[in-house]
C-alpha cells in the first residue's frame, strides 16, 4: 500500500528517513546580489608610537576575507596596505561613498586595524591618523584625523537595503584607556537596515596570532560556502563561538564578539542571506553517524564507534570535494541526497536487522557510496575542460586528455541522437535551461562509462582517504595498497550489465581479510558489492535513468530536473513484504514513472544474476536479501482537488506495430534491392574482424599479443545436402574469424534491433583503455544503425548462427554458442554448440547461414559474386567468394576492384595513388569503408574510413554528410602520382574539368611545368600525335576539333576561341585540316603571346563574356569573386573585341573582390534598365527596387549598399530618396508599384509608370480583389516618389477585361517610352487580334483617359468598317507577320509585289507567303484604303509583273515597279551579276518590259553593254536599297571601302591592284572605283591581303562592316598584331600599304615585338583590351596597380610599356626618375 498524497512516502518509520531537504538544495542559486568593501590599515606613520604596526596581520586578514567572500559570490573591493595610495581618512571615506553607489542588495563593509574609544565615542584609526604620545592629551585636530565608527553618513543614499559592518579593531598593544569601552557605539542604518559586528565585547580586545586576527578567521570560516550557515545571525553565532575558542586556545584570552542591529526593533530577521552556505557536508557526515548499520546509536560507544566517526569524517571530506568539483560544472541533475538514500533508506529496507557484520564491512557499506559520488563529481569536473556544453565541437587535432574526452563525448552524443537533436533545437530557440539540462545529461552518460575505467589521480586520492578511514590512523601507511582495491570496487559497481568476468579482472586478487584499528576482519567482496549494487539501483540515481526522462525536458508537460530530484529525495521509499521489495511512491509524471519501473526491473535482474549459480563468486551474499523487486506500489498522484490521477496506469504510450515494422525493416521498402542483404552480411563480418584487429593492436602495444592473426571473411553460396544425398535448400553462408559474440552480447545487443555494439558500455570501456594506450587505437565500426541483421530476411526465412567469443585479453571462449532465428516471429534461442561436426569457429569468430526463401517470379537470381563485386570495391580483409560450380574468387585485402563502364573502349588499370585515392579512367566512386555509395565522381575512387567515414542513409546507399574538404585534400594530393599513369590523356582531363573544375584546377597545378606529352585519346583508331600539356593547356572544346572518329566531328561551341584553338592544335601537329575557301578564321601565326588555358577558362569564355551580368552570373555559379572572374577574362581579351570584357580601371578591380549573391543579378538588371535615357522620367526606379527588396526580404539601404559595389563597372545607381533607405518593402508595395499582380514575385521592371492612369489603378484593384479607391489611397504614400496619380473622380467604374488590358498595354508600356500609336500600328494590332479597329479604339481610348487624344482618327464611313484578318498583317508590317508596323501610311507597289508574288528564289518573292487569287488580293488592298491607308491606285503594273518569269520578275523588281523610280546603270550591273548575264542581256530584258511599266532603261555605250559582271562583282559594286524598310526598291552603287576591296581580293586570290584593274571599266558607269596614281598602283599591285588585314580594315575588328573612321590607331595596330600572332612592326608595315585606299595609319613607328596578352591590358584604360588606350605620363601608382592586377612586378610592367612608349607617345617613369609634369598641348 502506498503512502497517501499528503503523508511522507517511503519507509514506514519516519525516523528512518533522511532529513528534509529543501527543493533546490542541490543548486547554488546566486539570487542575492552582494558586494564587499574590505578596508585594512596596518601602519599609522604619524602615530606609530601610539599604534603598533599591524601590516602583516591586516594583510592576512584581507586575503582570507577576500578569498571566502569571492567564493561566496561577492564582488570584492579591497583598500589595504598593498594599494597604490595610503589608506588615509579621505581614501576610506571615498571608498565608502563609492560602495554606497554599488547596485547590490547586501553591502558588507569590513575593517581591520586599530580602533579607539575616546570621550564615549568609538573611532577607527586610518593611516593618516595623528595621536599623542602614550599618556598625552588628544587635541581636536587629532580627533578630526580619526574616523568615527558610525560611518553611516558616508553611506548616505546607499543602494543596498542591507548593510553589514564588520569591525576587527581593538588590539592588544593599545593603551588600556584607548580600548576601554570600545564596541559600545550606537550606529545608524544608512538605508533600510544595518548590522554591526564587532570582534570583541566592551572592555575586551581583538586578539590575533601568526595566521591573523582570530575574529576575522572565524568569520571567514563561517562565510565559507561549504558551511551550512547562511543568515547573518547563524554566521555570527558560529564566528562568535569559534573566536572565543581561538582566543582561549592562543593565550587564554577572553574575546566574545558582539552584534547589534539598526533599527533595533527590527533585529536581524529582515536581512537576506549573508552567504551561500550548504548543509551537504553536515548531512552526509550525519547520515553516516545515524545509519542503522552501526552497533550503537549516536552518542553511545560500541565496537564500531571509531569506524563510524572515521567514515563520517570521510563523508564530510567527500561532500567538500563534491561541492568544489560542482563549482566547475553547473549540473541541473545533481542529487546530493543519493548516498544518504543508499545508506539510510535503501540498505535498511534491503537487509533485515540483526546481520552480523564486522566494523570493516560496515565501513565499506557506509563509505563506498560516498566515494562513488565523489569520484563521479571529480570525473564531471574534469569534463568541464572539454566544454561539454558545445554539442557541435569537433575533437581538437592535438593529442592529450582533452582531445580524448571530446572524442569520447562525441561517441556518447552519437549514441543518443534523439537527445542530441533535442538539445540543439533548444539551443537554436534560445531555451538555455532545457539545452543545458540535456547537455548535462549526455555528460553524465560519459561519466557513467568512465567510472568503470581506471580512475584518474583525483579519484585515486579520494580512494586513499577512504582506505585511511577504514584502516585507522595507526595503519594509514597501508592505505596506498588498499586504495586500488577500493577504486576497483567502484569500477565494478559502475559496470553494466553485471559481468563476473569483469569482477574477476578487477577484484579476484583483492584480499579476503584486512586488519584495521578494530582488528582483523573478513571482506566478502562479492556479497558486499552485490548489496551495494542493488542498493545503488534502488536509491534511484537519476543520472542513470533511461532516456525517456530527459526526452521529456522542454515539452508541453515537461520534466524539470530539480523537481524530479526533490520528489525522489522526499518520496522515494521501499516496502519489504515477505520475499519481495516493492517500490512505494506517489509519482507526478509518467516519464518518472517509466524510469522508476526501469529501476525496479534492473534491480530485479541484478538480484537474480547475483543469485544465479552461473554468476556466483567467492564471498557469499548475506541471508535475507529479497527474492524480487517490483514497482507494485508505484502510483500516479491525484490531480489537485480531484480523485482523478495525473496520468493513467498502465502508461499510455506510442508503440510500434511489431509485425509491420519488422516487415518494413526486413523488406524491400527500406533497402530496395534484396541483394543488399549479402552486403549486410559482409559488413557485420568486417566489423567483427575490425574489432579483433584493433584488440590485437592494443594487446601488441602492451606486449600481450596472444598469437599472430589475420582477418578473413568467406561468403559461400550453395545448397545443403539431404541425408539421402539429394540437393536441399539453398543457402548463403558468411564466416569470419573476428571477435565473435558472448551470450551477453547476443542477449543485449544482437537481439535488439537498432542497438549497435559500439553503443554498449563494455565496448566503450574497452575502447577507453585502447585510447589511454594510444589515441590512434579508435575503432570506427561499419555498423551505423544496428538493423542490418533484419535485412537478412529479405532473402531468407531462417538464420542459423554459430559464434565463439574472443575476449578482451585475447583468449577464446571455451564453448561456441548457436542461435536459431525465424523471420516469421523474431523469436530466437541460444544454446551451446554440440554438433558432431568440427567446430567451424574454433579460433573465434562467427558463422552466419541464411536459408534462402523461394524467390518471386520477377526476382533476379541472386549471385554473391555479382553482388559483392559491385558493392565491395575494397576489402579490408582477405575475402573469398564461393558459388556452386565456380572457382572460388579470392580478393586480397586493400586491393581495389573497380569495374569499368561497358562503353569505355580501353579502360586503364586503376592507379593506387597516395592516401585513400585511386585514379580510374571512367566514373569513379566514393566508398564508405570500401563499400559503394551513390556518389560516382569522374576519374577517381576514394575510400572514406575511420574518422572520415561518411554519415549514410539507413539503407547505406546515400551519403547524408561527409567531410568533403578532407576528401578533396586527399584527391588533390594524389594528383602528384598522375604522371606516368596509362590512363592520363587529354580526353580524361577534359572530362575531369567538365565534371569537377575545382579538382581539375588542383590537378593542373601539379601537372604544370613537368613537360608532359599526352595522347589525345588512348585509342588505336586515333592516329594523331601526342600534344604538350604545358602548351595546349586545358580546353574541353578542343574535342570538337579533335574527334575520336571523323564522324564525331562537330563545330566548337565557342566561336571566340576557335581560331586560337585551331592554331594551338596546328602547332602540335594535331590540328584539323583547314578549308582555304570556306575558312574565315584568322589563325594566329605565333602563339607565344596567347595565354595557355587553365581549367575553367573554357566555361569562362562560354558564359562570362559579353556583359557585366554574364560575368557576375559566372562568378555566382562558380562561387568565385567578381574580381577573380574579371581578371581571368582579361587574359583572353586579345582573342576578339566581341568578348566585351568590362572596362574597370586598376584601382577599381580590388573593389570587386567579393562573391556575388543572387540578389546582385536583380540589382544589375535594375541599374542597367534605368541607365536607358529617359527611363527614370517615364517610370520611377523605386518600383522596381521595391520588387527586389520584397522578393529578397532586404532593406532598401542594404540593397543600395550592395548595388554600389558594382560602380567600378560604370553602373550608376538610379536616384532613390533618402527617406526610403530604412524602408522594409512588403509584398503589397511590390503589387502596387512593381507589377507583381501581373508578373509574379521577383524583380520586375514593368511596374507603374510615372503617369499613373485610372486604368492602371482599376487593373491593380481587380487583381487584388479590392476597390480602385482603396488602391488610390494606398498609392498616395508613394506620390512623393515621382508618381502622378489621377483624382478620385477620374477612376474607372469597372476594371478592364483581360483582352482590353492586353490591347492597352500594347501602346502604353512605360519602359518603351511615350505612347505614339500610328494608324498602321492600330490596324496591325486589330489584324493580329482578328477584331475590328473600332473595338481596338474603344478599348484603348476608353482606358487611356486624357492620353486618348494621341490616337489617330479613322475616315468617316456610313457603314461599319469590316474586321481585319491575320492575312492583312503582311500588308501592314515589315518583313512578315511578326515584324514592326510600316513606318508610314503609304503601302508602296514594291511591298505589294513582295507580299503577293507566287514564288521565286529572290527574297520576298512569295516563297514565305500564302498565295491567294488576284481578286482577293486586290480586295484586301482596297480594304486598307477604307481605313485611311495610302495604296496605289493603279495595280496594273503589279498584275503585269506577277505574270512574268522568275528571272524577269527579279530584273524588273530590282529597279522598282514604281514608274517614278528610274532604272540606272547600277540596276543593270546588279541584275546582270545576279542573273549571270551581260549588261546587254539585262538591258534588252528591261527594254521588253519598259512600255508596260512606264519606265526606260539607261543609255549605255556599246563598250559598257559588253561587260559581264560576276556575281562577286555586282555584290561588291551594288546593293538593293530599302528592301528591309517596305519602301520602294532600287539598286544603287556601293561606296567602296578598303575592306570590300580586300575581301574581294582575298576571295579571288588577287592582289589589290588586280582587283582595281578588274573594276576600272565600271568607273565610267558611275561606280565609285578608286582611281590611283601610277606609284600607288605599283604599290598595291604587290599586295595580296591576309585574313588579319581584314580584321584591321573592319569596324570593331570583326570582319563584318567597313571601318567608320579611316584612321588606324596605335592600339588597334597592336591589337591586330596580338590576334594575328605577328610582330607589331610587320602589321604596321602591311597596313600602311592601304593608305592609297584612304586608310590612315596613325603611328610613325612600331616596335619589332610580338604583343603579349598582357600588353593589351596594359595599354587599355579599362584593362579590357579595347580602346581608349592609355596616353601621356603613366604615374607610378598606375604601374604598381597594373603589376598587382597582372600578378607581376613593377619592373616587368615598366619594361613592357617602354616598348610601346614611342608608338603611343607614353612617358613611362623608370626607377629613380622624378615625376614629369604633363606637357601643355601645342595650340
Amino acid at each position: 500500500m502506498a503512502c497517501g498524497a499528503g503523508e511522507p512516502a517511503g519507509c514506514r518509520d519516519p525516523r528512518k528517513r533522511s532529513p528534509t531537504v529543501a527543493k533546490n538544495a542541490n543548486l547554488r542559486l546566486m539570487t542575492v546580489r552582494r558586494h564587499a568593501l574590505l578596508i585594512g590599515v596596518g601602519e599609522t606613520p604619524e602615530a606609530q608610537r601610539r599604534f603598533a604596526s599591524l601590516t602583516d596581520v591586516v594583510t592576512r586578514d584581507l586575503a582570507v576575507m577576500s578569498e571566502q567572500l569571492t567564493e561566496s559570490g561577492y564582488g570584492v573591493t579591497t583598500l589595504g596596505p598593498d594599494g597604490e595610495r595610503p589608506v588615509d581618512k579621505g581614501a576610506v571615506t571615498s571608498a565608502l561613498e563609492a560602495a554606497a553607489r554599488r547596485d547590490c542588495e547586501v553591502l558588507l563593509v569590513y575593517f581591520t586595524g586599530h580602533g579607539i574609544h575616546l570621550d564615549g565615542r568609538d573611532y577607527l584609526v586610518p593611516a593618516s591618523a595623528r595621536a599623542p604620545e602614550p599618556g598625552g592629551r588628544w587635541t581636536d585636530g587629532m580627533r578630526e584625523s580619526l574616523l568615527p565608527l558610525d560611518v553611516s553618513r558616508y553611506l548616505t543614499g546607499c543602494r543596498a537595503e542591507s548593510v553589514v559592518f564588520v569591525v576587527d579593531a581593538c588590539r592588544d598593544d593599545q593603551p588600556d584607556e584607548d580600548a576601554a569601552g570600545f564596541g559600545a557605539a550606537t550606529v545608524h542604518a544608512p538605508s533600510r537596515r544595518l548590522a554591526l559586528l564587532v570582534g570583541c565585547a566592551k572592555g575586551q580586545r581583538c586578539h590575533y596570532g601568526q595566521e591573523g586576527s582570530h575574529f576575522t578567521h572565524a568569520l571567514a570560516e563561517a562565510l565559507n560556502p561549504l558551511s551550512p550557515e547562511r543568515t547573518v545571525e547563524a554566521v555570527f553565532l558560529r564566528a562568535q563561538a569559534h573566536t572565543t575558542a581561538l582566543a582561549h586556545r592562543h593565550g587564554g584570552h577572553q574575546q566574545t564578539p558582539v552584534i547589534s542591529a539598526a533599527p533595533h526593533d527590527e533585529g536581524l530577521a529582515g536581512f537576506p542571506e549573508l552567504c551561500d552556505g550548504t548543509d551537504i557536508p553536515l548531512r552526509w557526515s550525519e547520515a553516516v553517524r545515524r545509519a542503522e548499520i552501526w552497533s550503537a546509536p549516536v552518542g553511545e560507544e560500541g565496537p564500531d564507534s571509531a569506524m563510524r566517526d572515521r567514515i563520517a569524517e570521510f563523508a564530510h571530506r567527500c561532500a567538500v570535494s563534491v561541492l568544489r568539483d560542482r563549482a566547475r560544472f553547473t549540473d541541473p541533475w545533481q542529487d546530493s541526497g543519493l548516498p544518504e538514500r543508499v545508506l539510510r533508506r535503501v540498505l535498511p529496507a534491503l537487509l533485515p536487522p540483526g546481520q552480523d557484520r564486522s566494523p570493516l564491512e560496515k565501513g565499506l557499506l557506509a563509505g563506498l557510496p560516498f566515494l562513488r559520488e565523489a569520484m563521479w563529481a571529480r570525473k564531471l569536473s574534469r569534463l568541464a575542460e572539454a566544454d561539454p556544453w558545445d554539442l557541435d565541437q569537433d575533437p581538437p587535432d592535438t593529442d592529450g586528455p582533452v582531445q580524448v574526452m571530446r572524442t569520447e563525448l562525441r561517441n556518447i552524443h552519437e549514441s543518443h541522437p534523439q537527445l542530441l537533436r533535442k538539445a540543439r533545437g533548444h539551443q537554436r530557440r534560445g531555451e538555455d535551461a532545457e539545452y543545458r539540462a540535456l547537455a548535462a545529461w549526455l555528460a553524465h552518460r560519459w561519466v557513467a562509462e568512465q567510472l568503470a575505467e581506471t580512475p584518474d589521480p583525483g579519484g585515486v586520492e579520494l580512494a586513499e582517504h577512504l582506505a585511511t578511514a577504514l584502516l585507522g590512523p595507526e595503519l594509514a601507511h597501508k592505505a596506498e595498497q588498499l586504495r586500488w582495491h577500493l577504486a576497483a570496487a567502484v569500477r565494478f559497481l559502475a559496470t553494466d550489465p553485471l559481468d563476473p568476468a569483469q569482477y574477476d579482472e578487477l577484484l579476484a586478487g583483492s584480499p579476503s581479510t584486512l586488519t584495521t584499528a578494530e582488528g582483523p576482519g573478513a571482506v566478502p567482496w562479492w556479497g558486499l558489492l552485490g548489496q551495494l549494487r542493488v542498493a545503488g539501483l534502488l536509491a534511484a540515481d537519476i543520472r542513470l535513468f533511461p532516456d525517456v526522462l530527459p526526452d521529456h525536458v522542454g515539452v508541453a508537460d515537461p520534466v524539470v530536473p530539480a523537481d524530479v530530484v526533490y520528489n525522489l529525495q522526499q518520496h522515494l521509499g521501499w516496502t519489504r513484504e515477505d520475499d519481495g521489495l516493492h517500490l512505494d511512491m506517489v509519482c507526478r509524471h509518467p516519464a518518472l514513472h517509466e524510469s522508476l519501473v526501469d529501476v525496479t526491473h534492473r534491480a530485479d535482474e541484478v538480484l537474480r544474476a547475483l543469485s544465479s549459480p552461473r554468476h556466483r563468486q567467492p564471498g557469499a551474499l548475506p541471508d535475507g536479501l529479497p527474492g524480487r523487486v517490483t514497482a507494485r506500489d508505484l502510483q500516479a498522484a491525484r490531480q489537485h482537488n480531484s480523485e482523478d490521477r495525473v496520468y493513467s496506469v498502465p502508461l499510455l504510450r506510442f508503440t510500434l506495430a511489431q509485425d509491420e515494422i519488422r516487415e518494413l525493416l526486413m523488406g524491400h521498402q527500406l533497402y530496395g534491392d534484396r541483394s543488399l542483404a549479402v552486403r549486410e552480411l559482409y559488413q557485420n563480418a568486417a566489423d567483427a574482424c575490425r574489432y579483433r584487429a584493433m584488440r590485437w593492436r592494443y594487446l601488441g602495444r602492451s606486449d600481450r599479443e596472444p598469437y599472430p592473426w589475420r582477418g578473413e571473411i568467406r561468403i559461400t553460396q550453395g545448397r545443403e545436402t539431404t541425408a539421402d544425398g539429394r540437393l536441399g535448400r539453398a543457402y548463403i553462408e558468411c564466416r569470419d574469424n573476428g571477435v565473435g559474440m558472448s551470450r551477453s552480447v547476443l542477449e543485449h545487443t544482437f537481439s535488439r534491433a537498432g542497438r549497435r555494439f559500439a553503443q554498449t558500455r563494455a565496448f566503450g570501456q574497452e575502447q577507453a583503455r585502447w585510447l589511454a594506450e594510444d589515441p590512434e587505437l579508435r575503432l570506427y565500426p561499419y555498423s551505423r544503425f544496428g538493423i542490418g541483421v533484419l535485412s537478412y530476411f529479405m532473402i531468407a526465412d531462417e538464420v542459423s548462427l554459430v559464434t565463439r567469443e574472443v575476449r578482451a585479453n585475447g583468449t577464446t571462449a571455451g564453448q561456441a554458442l548457436v542461435v536459431d532465428i525465424s523471420s516469421s516471429s523474431g523469436l530466437f534461442r541460444i544454446r551451446p554448440y554440440s554438433d558432431n561436426d568440427p567446430d567451424p569457429v574454433r579460433e573465434g569468430g562467427t558463422r552466419v547461414r541464411l536459408m534462402l526463401c523461394e524467390p518471386e517470379a520477377d526476382d533476379e537470381a541472386l549471385s554473391v559474386r555479382k553482388v559483392m563485386n559491385h558493392q565491395v570495391r575494397l576489402s579490408e580483409y582477405r575475402l573469398t567468394l564461393e558459388e556452386d560450380g565456380r572457382e572460388p574468387l579470392v580478393r586480397e585485402p586493400d586491393r581495389l576492384r573497380h569495374p569499368s563502364a561497358e562503353d569505355e573502349p580501353a579502360p586503364a588499370e586503376p592507379l593506387n595513388a597516395r592516401g585513400p585515392v585511386w585514379w580510374v579512367s571512367g566514373n569513379g566512386a566514393v566508398l564508405s569503408d570500401g563499400i559503394v555509395t551513390s556518389a560516382t565522381p569522374f576519374g577517381y575512387v576514394i575510400n572514406l574510413s575511420g574518422a572520415h567515414v561518411p554519415q549514410l542513409s539507413v539503407n547505406r546507399n546515400s551519403m547524408l554528410e561527409w567531410d568533403r574538404e578532407w576528401a578533396g585534400e586527399q584527391v588533390r594530393a594524389a594528383a602528384d602520382d598522375l604522371p606516368g599513369w596509362e590512363g592520363l590523356e587529354m580526353a580524361w582531363l577534359w572530362q575531369l574539368e567538365s565534371q569537377d573544375v575545382g579538382l581539375a584546377g588542383a590537378v593542373a597545378e601539379r601537372l604544370a611545368g613537368r613537360g608532359l606529352t599526352l595522347p589525345v585519346y588512348r585509342s588505336a583508331e586515333y592516329q594523331r600525335p601526342e600534344v604538350a600539356l604545358d602548351e595546349v593547356g586545358w580546353f574541353p572544346d578542343d574535342k570538337a576539333l579533335l574527334p575520336r572518329r571523323f564522324e564525331d566531328g562537330r563545330s566548337p561551341r565557342n566561336q571566340f576561341a576557335t581560331a586560337w584553338r585551331r592554331a594551338v592544335l596546328r602547332d602540335q601537329g594535331a590540328g584539323p585540316a583547314a578549308n582555304p575557301e570556306g575558312d574565315t578564321y584568322v589563325l594566329p601565326l605565333d602563339l607565344r603571346g596567347h595565354p595557355v588555358p587553365r581549367p575553367g577558362d573554357n566555361a569562362l569564355l562560354d558564359n562570362a563574356a559579353g556583359s557585366v551580368r554574364s560575368l557576375v552570373v559566372h562568378a555566382l555559379r562558380t562561387r568565385q569573386t567578381v574580381a577573380h572572374v574579371l581578371r581571368a577574362l582579361r587574359r583572353f581579351a586579345l582573342l576578339t573585341p566581341e568578348l566585351r570584357v568590362p572596362a574597370v580601371p586598376p584601382d577599381g578591380t580590388t573593389e570587386l573582390d567579393f562573391v556575388p549573391q543572387p540578389v546582385d543579378l536583380d540589382l544589375i538588371d535594375w541599374m542597367t534598365d534605368w541607365a536607358e535615357p529617359g527611363r527614370a522620367e517615364r517610370q520611377p526606379a523605386v518600383g522596381a527596387l521595391l520588387s527586389i527588396a520584397a522578393s529578397r526580404e532586404s532593406g532598401i539601404g542594404t540593397l543600395l549598399q550592395r548595388a554600389s559595389r558594382y560602380r567600378p563597372f560604370g553602373l550608376a545607381i538610379p536616384h532613390v530618396p533618402d527617406s526610403l533607405l530604412e524602408h522594409r518593402a512588403t509584398v503589397r508595395d511590390a503589387e502596387l508599384l512593381a507589377g507583381w499582380t501581373e508578373h509574379g514575385a521577383g524583380y520586375s521592371g514593368r511596374g507603374l509608370p510615372a503617369e499613373v492612369l485610372p486604368v492602371h489603378i482599376a487593373r491593380i484593384a481587380d487583381r487584388l480583389d479590392t476597390t480602385s479607391a482603396d488602391v488610390l489611397e494606398q498609392l498616395r504614400h508613394w506620390e512623393r516618389y515621382g508618381y502622378r496619380l489621377p483624382t478620385e473622380d477620374q477612376l474607372l467604374p469597372a476594371a478592364p477585361s483581360d483582352k482590353q488590358w492586353e490591347l492597352f498595354r500594347t501602346f502604353w508600356e512605360p519602359e518603351s517610352g511615350t505612347p505614339d500609336p500610328s494608324l498602321q500600328s492600330l490596324l496591325a494590332l486589330a489584324a493580329s487580334q482578328e477584331t475590328t479597329v473600332e473595338e481596338v479604339l474603344r478599348s484603348v481610348s476608353g482606358l487611356a483617359g486624357p492620353s486618348a487624344g494621341l490616337l489617330p482618327e479613322l475616315p468617316q464611313q456610313n457603314d461599319p468598317l469590316p474586321p481585319l484578318a491575320r492575312a492583312d498583317l503582311k500588308l501592314l508590317t515589315v518583313d512578315g507577320d511578326n515584324g514592326p508596323a510600316l513606318r508610314t501610311r503609304s503601302v508602296p507597289l514594291d511591298l505589294l509585289a513582295l507580299c503577293y508574288a507566287p514564288g521565286g528564289a529572290f527574297r520576298g518573292l512569295g516563297s514565305d507567303q500564302d498565295f491567294e487569287p488576284w481578286h482577293r488580293f486586290v480586295e484586301r488592298v482596297r480594304r486598307l484604303a477604307m481605313f485611311g491607308m495610302e495604296v496605289p491606285e493603279d495595280l496594273e503594273p503589279l498584275r503585269y509583273w506577277v505574270d512574268l518569269s522568275p528571272r524577269d520578275r527579279m530584273a524588273v523588281l530590282v529597279g522598282s515597279l514604281d514608274a517614278a523610280v528610274p532604272w540606272t546603270a547600277a540596276t543593270l550591273v546588279y541584275t546582270a551579276g545576279g542573273l549571270g548575264e551581260s549588261l546587254r542581256d539585262s538591258h534588252e530584258r528591261l527594254t521588253r518590259h519598259a512600255p508596260h511599266l512606264g519606265k526606260q532603261p539607261p543609255v549605255l555605250t556599246a563598250e559598257a553593254l559588253s561587260l559581264t559582271p560576276t556575281e562577286a562583282d555586282s555584290e561588291l559594286l551594288t546593293d538593293i536599297l530599302q528592301l528591309d524598310s517596305a519602301d520602294t526598291i532600287r539598286a544603287d552603287w556601293i561606296t567602296l571601302a578598303p575592306l570590300h576591296i580586300a575581301q574581294y581580293a582575298l576571295r579571288s586570290l588577287l592582289t589589290i591592284g588586280d582587283v582595281l584593274d578588274r573594276l576600272a571599266p565600271y568607273r565610267a558607269l558611275g561606280a565609285p572605283v578608286p582611281e590611283l596614281t601610277g606609284e600607288e598602283r605599283r604599290l598595291l599591285q604587290q599586295i595580296k591581303p591576309d585574313r588579319y588585314e581584314i580584321l584591321a580594315l573592319s569596324e570593331g575588328m570583326t570582319g563584318a562592316k567597313p571601318r567608320e573612321s579611316p584612321v588606324l590607331t596605335p592600339f588597334e595596330i597592336v591589337a591586330v598584331a596580338a590576334r594575328a600572332g605577328r610582330t607589331v612592326r610587320e602589321v604596321h608595315a602591311r597596313l600602311r600599304c592601304y593608305e592609297p585606299l584612304g586608310i590612315v595609319v596613325d603611328a610613325p613607328e612600331a616596335p619589332d615585338e610580338l604583343p603579349l596578352w598582357q600588353d593589351l591590358i596594359l595599354l587599355s584604360e579599362g584593362l579590357n583590351g579595347r580602346a581608349p588606350a592609355v596616353s601621356g605620363t603613366l604615374p607610378a601608382e598606375r604601374i604598381a596597380a597594373l603589376a598587382s592586377e597582372l600578378d607581376t612586378d613593377d619592373a616587368w610592367v615598366t619594361d613592357r610599356l617602354t616598348l610601346y612608349a614611342p608608338m603611343f607617345g607614353l612617358r613611362v617613369p623608370k626607377d629613380g626618375d622624378a615625376p614629369q609634369p604633363e606637357e601643355e598641348p601645342v595650340p
